[in-house]
């Protein structure tokens, strides 16, 4: 075992001893603290009696009438000099009764059953369980670095303070003892803390030599205090102890505070942006301490009573370590200097508040609290202040959900939207993007982009339920506005004016005012990429008919090419998208309007006529239902909407439902799939179509394997299927006339793809096709998307 092994399994040991030894210190310190109640009476010896010299707790001699002077006989039936706590701290403490003479009157006073103080008992006890939490989160985060070992040391030593609080004013020797050793301790611990800071985060590298020195004094004080346990009486030990403790607290800050002015001066000219970080933390040093010092422990120093409690003032110290902790996640001095300066900014904005709450607070109760209160009250709400404004964004962010979780929705809608819209370029393709994402969010019944030049021509984009003849007239009669429907301008030109309707959402209530406002956010984008979209399309518009003429020239002298394969795919799609509208505007609506028609007849008829009205309106709705399946074969939306990999998957299941448990489709890595643009996925949903609908026709095949999978550069098309099988090179030659195999081929060729077939008659087929991400073709009319009800 190496040296830094040995170190490391030592490190360990004392460790866990030292957690066995502070829950058995807690497990006693809880016990001690519920099974006494704190009495604080002090004692003096005068002429050879016992007589009460002080009240720690208030309602002692308020309940029970005494007073200062009076002489103490027994306790517990024990003489005053031979009880525990007043011979080692002479105060009287874990009594049931005393015996009190008060001017000749002897009174059996008892004392065991006083009711809890929360000062004593809970605010101890719950300060403790924050600081022990707060240890084990900053040691659970970041164990690794020497820095947070530190820190989580520090915030152990500050709940341990409050842990022995309890036992200590209940003249326990274990608390007595835990509590003045930690005292002297934290200032060690802390300068240690420092030296490491600043090795970590600057290299500055300074002589620990002393640390050795400082803990030796440390354990040797906390050594000596076991001399309480021998009997005698130990209180003129104790007196020196506890002035001893004192001032090595105080020197141990106030050192602390000069070390740090030191190392200013001395890398005033060296690092100026170190200096500025150290000035800031001196700073908070001086905010953290300075209440502990000046009005508690100063004025006890002096021989006076404390202006305020030492266990509130105390709480200004947990501010150290918590921007201790704060700064060590940032790696450069320059990140901590500017947060510093920001803290600081925030501390003096947070003054002005305090000030109107402490001046509010003094005029209204101007007789019950003195000038100091009132100052540590300032402090103490500035601080609170302080760290709920430089907190605000972060609990924003965590709350934002719960309290607005519409808002929520809608900003991570518009996110989708826009990251959409950067990948489209054509005015169908954008319209839909933006019409189907506001369906699904704002759950409205229908939405259109209407555009109108000023010829009085009009491009209408919808989706969803419209009546597109109505919407038409309002357009062209210029009253827009309705019950049933929301109307917004998008853009005005000379050339057209463009607006955006919406219907009343699917409960039937209106759009509210939060999502008015995010329409026009939206409307806001809409601006910015319409006149792109429509500069692209009139461009691509000229482009096509330059590349025609161009081709048309090229024929005479080559044969057909590339060019070629492009303009039939490119005619193909354009016939279905003609197709789809024709279906959906001549078939389709009036089909819904009659099963309208029908299900206003089922109200005036009996009930046998019903049942038949009822069964031909089934057979309309299943009518139209296929009819909306053909239309969205031939123009498959859902690849905007839904993806690539769902899209193909509604197909299977409407288009081959009497074979989808036969047909087996996978996808891999869909998200880079989906990520491609929508020319490349309608590429990929015809490839799938037309192997899927090769399958059913010629293969008549058990089952069909079918997977999509994508890499950094390319994605493959493998499917496998054991039907019939056919040979290769007799289906690709040229005297064979199979249209389906040689068109597939064809699309792939165009994309620079290839396509390996291994089958043979009888044996089945599979094949895999390669098609890369560059150099895609595209077709311009490829993601136009009908109108339909």
């Amino acid at each position: 075992m190496g040296k830094k092994d040995r170190l490391a399994y030592h490190s360990k040991t004392i460790t866990k001893i030292g957690l066995v030894a502070l829950v058995v210190l807690q497990c006693w310190f809880i016990h001690v603290t519920f099974l006494y109640p704190h009495l604080g009476i002090k004692l003096e010896v005068q002429q050879g009696q016992w007589r009460i010299a002080g009240f720690d707790n208030e309602n002692i001699y308020i309940k029970h009438t005494m007073q200062i002077g009076d002489t103490i006989r027994s306790i517990n039936g024990i003489p005053p000099e031979d009880y525990p706590t007043v011979r080692s701290w002479h105060i009287i403490e874990q009594a049931d009764y005393i015996e009190v003479d008060q001017l000749g009157e002897i009174k059996l006073i008892n004392v065991g059953h006083e009711p809890r103080h929360p000062y004593t008992d809970i605010i101890p006890l719950a300060s403790e369980i924050v600081l022990l939490l707060l240890a084990g989160l900053v040691w659970w985060r970041d164990s690794s670095t020497k820095t947070m070992n530190m820190l989580s040391i520090l915030f152990v030593i500050m709940g341990t303070v409050y842990m022995s609080i309890g036992a200590a004013l209940r003249g326990d020797i274990w608390g007595q003892i835990t509590i003045s050793s930690v005292v002297v301790l934290f200032p060690i611990v802390l300068y240690h803390y420092l030296l490491q800071f600043f090795q970590e985060k600057a290299g500055i590298i300074c002589s620990k030599r002393w640390l050795q020195i400082l803990y030796s004094l440390a354990l040797l004080q906390f050594a000596v205090k076991f001399i309480y346990f021998l009997p005698g009486d130990f209180y003129s030990f104790y007196v020196v102890d506890n002035a001893l403790k004192e001032l090595l607290f105080s020197a141990g800050l106030g050192s602390n505070l000069c070390w740090f002015a030191f190392m200013s001066y001395r890398h005033k000219r060296q690092s100026p942006q170190l200096c500025s970080v150290i000035r800031y933390m001196w700073i908070w040093i001086c905010i953290a301490f300075a209440p502990l010092l000046f009005l508690s422990y100063l004025p006890m120093m002096l021989g006076f009573e404390m202006l305020i409690p030492s266990l509130l003032t105390s709480w200004f110290a947990l501010t150290l370590p918590l921007c201790f902790v704060y700064l060590n996640q940032f790696k450069q001095l320059s990140d901590i200097e500017m947060i510093l300066k920001r803290m600081v900014s925030v501390v003096l904005i947070a003054m002005v508040p305090g000030a109107l709450i402490v001046g509010l607070n003094a005029v209204i109760f101007v007789e019950r609290h003195t000038f100091i209160h009132h100052l540590f009250s300032f402090g103490f709400i500035v601080i609170i202040l302080a760290m709920l404004l430089y907190s605000y964004p972060f609990f924003h962010r965590k709350l934002i959900t719960a309290i607005y979780p519409d808002n929520v929705m809608l900003k991570q809608s518009l996110q989708r939207i826009t990251q959409q819209l950067n990948a489209l370029d054509t005015m169908e393709a954008w319209s839909q993007a933006i019409l189907c994402a506001m369906i699904q969010t704002l759950q409205v019944k229908g939405a259109a982009i209407i555009i109108k030049n000023p010829h009085n021509d009009i491009e209408l984009y919808a989706e969803g339920e419209l009546d597109v003849q109505e919407i038409e007239r309002k357009v062209r009669s210029g009253k827009l506005q309705s019950e049933t429907s929301s109307w917004f301008e998008v853009e005005r030109h000379d050339a057209y004016a463009a607006h955006l309707m919406l219907t009343k959402k699917q409960n039937g209530d209106e759009l509210n005012m939060e999502e008015k406002e995010w329409v026009r956010q939206v409307i806001s984008y809409m601006n910015i990429g319409m006149k792109k979209v429509m500069t692209i399309q009139k461009l691509k518009e000229q482009n096509q008919r330059l590349k025609l003429h161009a081709n048309h020239e090229a024929l005479s002298s080559k044969a057909p090419g590339t060019w070629m394969v492009h303009t039939l795919f490119e005619s193909q799609e354009q016939g279905w998208t003609k197709l789809a509208k024709s279906l959906q505007c001549t078939v389709m609506q009036p089909l819904h309007e009659a099963s309208l028609e029908l299900e206003a007849m089922y109200r005036s008829v009996g009930p046998d006529e019903s049942a038949s009205l009822r069964q031909v309106g089934h057979r309309l709705d299943e009518v139209n239902m296929k009819l909306r399946h053909l239309c969205l074969s031939l123009q498959p939306k859902l690849i905007l909407t839904a993806g690539l990999s769902n899209a193909i998957r509604q197909y299977i299941e409407l288009e081959f439902q009497e074979l989808k448990d036969r047909i087996h489709f996978d996808v891999d890595n869909q998200v880079m799939v989906d990520a491609q643009l929508p020319s490349f996925k309608l590429h990929l949903f015809r490839i799938v179509q037309e192997l899927l609908m090769n399958a059913r026709k010629h293969a008549f095949a058990a089952h069909v394997h079918l997977s999509l999978a994508a890499s950094d550069d390319q994605v493959v098309v493998c499917y496998q299927d054991d039907g019939v099988g056919f040979d290769p090179d007799v289906v690709f030659s040229s005297e064979e006339k199979v249209r389906g195999l040689k068109q597939l081929r064809a699309r792939v060729f165009m994309l620079k793809g290839t396509m390996d077939w291994n089958a043979a008659p009888g044996e089945g087929a599979s094949g895999e096709i390669r098609i890369p991400f560059s150099d895609v073709t595209v077709l311009p009319n490829s993601v136009e998307v009908p109108v339909h009800t």
